[in-house]
């Protein structure tokens, strides 16, 4: 009932990114999003208001409105938080997304919602956003928790791809497309900052460079929304 509550102030430190980095658990916020923590055998506890239920096998604690209220970071919100741990880093599959300095944590939500939608295997960050910043998750609806994901500071992940994997980067002066290129069965999509695109370092790893043709009336597109076209051409093609 009270903010002052120890397992509270734990809870409401887990909202900022340097506390996150420091434990194994992170907090997500609405019940659609804790009951997918749950499928991904993820959530550890559940805080929800005394008149609340959710039918989950998960120890459920009950909190005031006013401690609910704090806790939130939504406008309109159910009260519903999730205690989760952290997902363990897994780079499996021959299907791999790449990301280079995604800045906005609604964009790279909205990125996993693609690449679980069309099939990727496993995303790497590098330079990105957090991970687990609560627009992020929220924004992914609910795709964070079934994508194996790597956090890659130095590239040395992407360099051990290299021999075995083909490597498509993406420039929107680029004279090939997805279209135009043969994609292998083993194939890395590198999708690059939103402002000025893919690092001229990364740029000298790929075999193929791609566009997307666009209007001449339109400058460039958001880079969730390039992304999920290069996934579904590939994914469909």
């Amino acid at each position: 009932t009270s903010k002052d509550n120890k397992q509270i102030k734990y809870l409401k430190k887990l909202q900022q990114k340097k506390h996150r980095d420091q434990s194994e658990y992170f907090l997500v916020e609405g019940i659609d999003i804790v009951k997918e923590a749950a499928k991904s055998n993820l959530l550890v506890e559940v805080y929800l208001l005394e008149d609340q239920t959710i039918n989950l096998s998960i120890l459920q604690k009950h909190i005031s409105k006013t401690v609910a209220q704090y806790l939130s970071t939504q406008q309109s919100s159910d009260y519903v938080f999730g205690l989760c741990r952290r997902k363990p880093e897994a780079l499996t599959g021959e299907r791999i997304l790449f990301l280079e300095e995604i800045q906005d944590p609604g964009n790279l939500g909205a990125i996993l919602r693609n690449a679980l939608a069309f099939n990727i295997d496993t995303v790497i960050l590098h330079k990105t956003c957090d991970l687990y910043n609560e627009k992020t998750i929220r924004s992914s609806k609910g795709a964070f928790f079934h994508l194996n994901t790597v956090v890659d500071h130095n590239l040395e992940t992407l360099k051990k791809l290299i021999p075995d994997y083909q490597i498509i980067g993406t420039d929107k002066k680029a004279q090939e497309t997805i279209k135009s290129v043969v994609i292998k069965k083993k194939f890395v999509i590198i999708m690059g900052n939103e402002g000025h695109g893919i690092s001229p370092e990364l740029a000298s790893l790929v075999n193929h460079m791609v566009a997307i043709p666009v209007s001449d009336k339109c400058e460039s597109l958001n880079v969730a929304v390039a992304t999920g076209i290069l996934l579904y051409e590939i994914d469909k093609g």
